[in-house]
């Protein structure tokens, strides 16, 4: 058995927030994400008339309960004390609520007492008896683990301890082995305790670790797997390490490893085995420990930098019908991937041109109050207002559409863990989002649900389906001071059109030209005065990712030399960057070294991707690629990327103003 804690990403303030989120997914072993909340699932845009295969989704959660001070209670009876006592959580509490996960074997079985058991035997080791342990038995992997809601404060709201003298990860080793020897769990090799004579004893000898080359990471495997393409990490291992072995000096190293396509550079404070195009690199000491930057320097002194071009570099085919069939799949997925990231451009778009419309407004009711006669105190509460009202508005708007985007980001995932992608039609994937905007809203009428349809909370939104629940998507959802459309027929227009005019007064509609239409058509069927919201255009698809074309290039070429049909379109990458500048720039190091980049060029490609960037108000994160998709696609992890906020205008004067006050 093993047991490990999975680190919180809350911060302190949100300690609260954290262990509801965490109980609500152990409960349900769901997350609450924008996609769900928006009803934005893959089923909306397979091809009509066709139903696409799906697995029987296996049951998730196997059974729950909990252990309040040492007694056992059911799951609702926990989660109530569990709230009560974060209601009282003292100040010195700073980190109550710790997530543990227990992991068998395959083959191994573990039934709700042995959970129980395990919460008991946990809470005694880690010292926490007076605190809250609930636990929740998941089997939706191939292995069934448990999951621990470990909450340190007494029935008095104190903290508790969490490990003798803090060595939790010492308690949770004599936890394994006293419930591997209690239920017959198999032993883990190189566990550090276990029960001799009814006791709790060190392991009397450890195997000595043999010496082995550095691990390959994880993602960079099941890329191998999935692409039949050979990693650079792989080739650096297998090929290049050996050259650096036997060279004597840098100017060695490096005339060795020109002809096979690489070369030795430094990175920031360490160093890193380039490809000589620069689209592959990996860190030497991800390569072998041995061969490490600070060892390299200490036997062969001081870099410089190269003198020898390298040689090409070509990934290798390991495996040439599966980079087939993933060089395939890959073309589709990109596809898919740039209508989805067409959406997103004109959100962003869209986004702008809002805010640009309110800042307008803004100054024109400003105007107005300008040209009041009053008493100057009342005009101030009235700008203070209005002042109050349009940071609402902006606060609002970059919400909805901050939260839109990444649900179309995770649908972006969601295409990328599915094998089938022939059931989903591009250009319904790419359609522009319609929506109705709300106005000037300050206090929005209850909530109402327009004849023959439902409402249904989900997270923040409120999801609108029609009576019979059928369909696999709600037709419109609200969210915030926003309507989204997702069935565009008459009835739904129409009821959302309801839903608005009833909770806000005011409307606008967003979208194509036809849902504008058609909206202020069914707005004048009912009476109500439906504004057009600005129209923004497609943008240009941008050029696809280097290192993906250059391995599909290798599959060409792979599939050529054995008589293979070429079946590989060319489609615009989506994950690529779309302005070069900020690609670069990207790519540069922070604080980057002068063997890595001149410090004039680097300076250079920074200042004009700065100019770029603020002109396109272009989100670094819009290209952060998820851990799936990378895996999906082929790529390695990225590394040595900077993504930091450019200082705005603003704050550039407020420093200067600083400084000629202190001066």
């Amino acid at each position: 058995m093993v047991i490990v804690e999975k680190p919180a990403k809350e911060a302190e303030r949100n300690a609260s927030r954290y262990a509801r989120s965490l109980a609500r997914y152990m409960e349900t072993a769901k997350r609450s994400t924008p996609a769900e909340e928006y009803g934005l699932t893959l089923s909306r845009y397979m091809v009509a008339g066709r139903e696409a295969a799906r697995e029987a989704e296996a049951e998730r959660v196997l059974a729950t309960g909990g252990l309040v001070g040492g007694q056992v209670l059911a799951w609702d009876a926990a989660l109530l004390e569990l709230e009560q006592r974060m209601a009282k959580r003292s100040s010195r509490s700073k980190k109550p609520a710790r997530h543990l996960v227990g992991s068998v074997h395959t083959e191994e079985d573990i039934t709700p007492e042995a959970c129980a058991d395990t919460a008991a035997t946990l809470a005694d080791e880690l010292g926490c008896k007076a605190g809250i342990i609930m636990w929740a038995l998941h089997g939706d992997t191939d292995n069934r683990h448990i999951h621990f809601l470990v909450l340190t404060l007494d029935e008095h709201g104190a903290a508790t301890p969490f490990g003798r003298d803090g060595r939790s990860h010492e308690a949770m080793q004599r936890a394994m082995a006293r419930i591997e020897h209690a239920h017959g769990f198999a032993r883990e090799a190189g566990a550090r305790y276990e029960v001799r004579d009814g006791r709790v004893e060190r392991t009397a000898s450890m195997p000595p670790r043999a010496k082995k080359r550095a691990a390959i990471n994880p993602y960079v495997l099941q890329s191998e797997e999935e692409t039949g393409v050979e990693s650079f990490t792989r080739y650096a291992q297998e090929l290049l390490v050996p050259q650096l072995e036997r060279a004597a000096s840098w100017d060695e190293a490096q005339a060795l490893l020109a002809p096979l396509g690489a070369q030795v550079v430094k990175a920031g404070s360490g160093g890193e085995i380039r490809s000589g195009d620069g689209l592959h690199r990996v860190k030497l000491s991800n390569v072998d420990r041995a061969l490490s930057w600070a060892r390299l320097t200490r036997r062969w002194g001081e870099w410089s930098q190269p003198t020898i071009e390298p040689e090409p570099y070509e990934p290798r085919v390991l495996y040439p019908e599966r980079a087939s069939r993933w060089a395939e799949r890959d073309t589709k997925a990109e596809t898919l991937h740039a209508a989805l990231q067409g959406r997103v451009e004109r959100l962003r778009l869209e986004r702008k041109s809002l805010l640009s419309d309110l800042r307008a407004d803004l100054a024109a009711r400003r105007a107005e109050l300008g040209q009041l006669a009053g008493d100057p105190a009342d005009l101030a509460k009235l700008r203070a207002g209005l002042a109050a009202i349009a940071n609402r508005r902006v606060t609002a708007i970059n919400a909805e559409y901050r939260d839109r985007i990444a649900a179309l980001r995770e649908l972006r995932s969601e295409i990328d863990e599915i094998d089938n992608l022939d059931d989903i039609v591009p250009d319904d994937l790419g359609a522009q989002d319609c929506s109705l905007v709300i106005d000037w809203a300050t206090c929005p009428a209850d909530r109402i649900a327009p004849t023959g349809f439902v409402a249904v909370p989900v997270g923040a939104s409120v999801q609108y389906w029609r009576d019979d629940l059928r369909g696999s998507a709600p037709v419109f959802v609200e969210r915030g001071d926003r309507i989204w459309i997702n069935d565009s027929a008459d009835d739904a227009v129409r009821a959302a059109l309801i839903v608005a005019r009833t909770r806000y007064g005011t409307v606008a509609a967003y979208g194509d030209p036809a849902f504008v239409a058609q909206a202020r058509r069914l707005g004048r069927e009912l009476g109500i005065e439906v504004q057009e919201g600005a129209a923004t255009t497609v943008p240009p698809a941008r050029r696809r990712s280097s290192r993906i074309q250059q391995r599909r290039d290798a599959v060409r070429r792979s599939n050529a030399a054995a008589g293979h049909p070429q079946a590989m379109p060319e489609v615009a990458s989506a994950t690529a960057e779309r302005h070069a500048p900020a690609n670069q720039a990207h790519a540069v190091p922070h604080r980057a070294s002068a063997g890595s980049m001149p410090e004039h060029q680097r300076r250079a490609i920074l200042a004009r991707a700065a100019r770029q960037l603020a002109e396109d108000d272009w989100d670094p994160r819009e290209y952060d690629r998820a851990a799936a998709s990378s895996k999906r696609r082929g790529g390695e992890r990225p590394r040595d990327g900077v993504e930091r906020t450019l200082p705005s205008s603003r704050t550039h004067q407020a420093r200067a103003e600083a400084a000629g006050r202190s001066r």
